[in-house]
């Protein structure tokens, strides 16, 4: 195999897809390299490479059904009911065929009429309206059509506004086509449990370490199967080989973690992000961990809603300073909730009703703001590591 794919492996992953007209050089870049590229993605991550007239696309396969699993442009279950209706609305539409906005939320009332659930659009209301624009503007931004006329926000605040579509027929190619009988999946997770029975236990094994690894910021080992957990120990060595080999990646292992770290050229978000004020508060948070270096379970420690607020006040009186305007006068829960929704995103922590659960690769990293006088440089931190116990 030509393992100089690194380039366009991470154009793919570090994308939805890849739309000719949008970004015609990328797109022969990757399809010059599609025979390695696929052989990439079928071996290790058991993954599509969808490629025709119009996109490339690799498909991204989940491992673990997430919490912070969304669309960030998406705020409230409506929307993501209207988007899939909007793609089925899409289904009969052809290249340049035009549609206008009324018609589609017609469509949208119809169809949801025959279907059962309690999540359903009223028009005359103000929030639906704003999900419909919201769900319209992001599929804009998809690349599934453009607007030929008319004014896409208007229609939340004026129900009767108009707007003309153009289709660009790339919506066949949002949803996963599945390779197997779903008519019994109800929950994401029958989703996961049914491909499992598809698979090969070898191939699935070599799956979920490689999906974890390149598609999770990390992978905690107590939260996946015992074989699979098994077969990373064992195979860390070829696996440290392939992350460096494909992505120019170090592999890194704790007792309870694996994980990757990235090169920040080929990646469009990693986490510490320093163009970011609330990445520098997330690192801050992760140094206050060391007092509470004796409730560390697993490379894990958990503690109560209660300990976190007091956490976070200490971190707030200590260093507010530092913060932004936003994060120095705003409402302490508001800053508290903003920076663990961060914090979870890249799965430092995981959240739950009454627990905020530290997961192994919080133990790695850490931030302090030094002290006006002390700088010398224009980053304000510093990061440095802890040991954990291999």
């Amino acid at each position: 195999m030509n393992d100089q794919i690194v380039e366009e492996l991470n154009l793919l992953l570090n994308n939805f897809w890849i739309l000719k007209k949008e970004k015609e050089s990328e797109f022969y870049q990757i399809r010059g390299k599609l025979k390695e590229l696929r052989e990439f993605a079928n071996n290790k991550l058991g993954c599509d490479i969808i490629c025709n007239s119009k996109l490339i696309k690799l498909e991204k396969l989940p491992i673990l059904v997430e919490s912070t699993f969304q669309i960030e442009e998406f705020d409230n279950p409506l929307d993501y009911v209207l988007f899939v209706a909007l793609l089925i609305y899409l289904e009969d539409k052809g290249l340049q065929d035009q549609f206008i906005l009324s018609n589609l939320t017609e469509f949208i009332t119809n169809f949801l009429s025959t279907v059962e659930g309690s999540i359903k659009p009223d028009w005359l209301k103000y929030k639906d309206r704003k999900s419909m624009t919201d769900v319209m503007k992001f599929a804009v931004s998809l690349g599934l059509f453009k607007i030929i006329d008319g004014n896409g926000e208007r229609y939340a605040e004026d129900g009767t506004a108009e707007v003309l579509y153009e289709n660009l027929a790339t919506s066949h190619y949002v949803m996963r086509q599945f390779k197997f009988d779903i008519s019994d999946c109800v929950l994401p997770e029958d989703f996961l449990n049914q491909e499992r029975l598809e698979m090969d236990a070898i191939d699935f094994k070599r799956f979920q370490t490689y999906r974890g690894l390149i598609f999770y910021p990390n992978v905690v080992l107590d939260e996946i199967d015992e074989d699979t957990a098994v077969y990373m120990k064992n195979m860390r060595v070829r696996i440290s080989e392939d992350m460096e080999k494909y992505l120019e990646s170090e592999l890194i292992l704790t007792q309870n973690m694996f994980a990757l770290s990235v090169n920040n050229g080929n990646s469009k978000d990693l986490f510490p992000n320093y163009r970011k004020s609330i990445s520098d508060i997330a690192l801050l948070v992760l140094s206050y961990l060391e007092s509470f270096h004796n409730q560390v379970v697993h490379d894990k420690l958990t503690l109560t809603r209660l300990e976190i607020e007091k956490l976070f006040l200490k971190i707030h009186e200590e260093n507010k300073e530092y913060f932004s305007k936003e994060y120095r006068e705003g409402k302490l829960e508001n800053f508290i909730q903003e920076v663990l929704n961060y914090m979870e995103s890249y799965r430092l922590i995981s959240c739950d009703e009454n627990h905020v659960t530290f997961y192994p690769i919080s133990f790695l990293m850490q931030g302090k703001y030094q002290k006006k006088e002390e700088i010398n440089e224009d980053v304000a931190y510093e990061l440095f590591t802890l040991d954990l116990e291999e």
